[in-house]
């Protein structure tokens, strides 16, 4: 919200696969922090099955295999 301020708009929040290093409450502290803060998200993990259903259906899934982006939801 701070640099919103600053800036007069929303800031983009780049996550690398933090999620993996993370126990489950803090995982779902950061998801909710993601899905709730008004900024836009991108958020890189390795299986999106290991998200909570609730950020699958709320996020646009791209996949990445093997050099090819597919659209998985969203």
């Amino acid at each position: 919200r701070l640099l919103e301020e600053m800036v007069g708009e929303p800031p983009v929040v780049l996550l690398d696969d933090v999620l993996s290093d993370l126990d489950e409450r803090r995982r779902k502290e950061v998801l909710a922090l993601s899905l709730t803060g008004g900024q836009q998200t991108f958020l890189t993990v390795t299986e999106a099955e290991a998200l909570p259903e609730e950020a699958r259906n709320a996020a646009t899934i791209w996949e990445v295999k093997a050099g090819v982006v597919t659209r998985r939801g969203g």
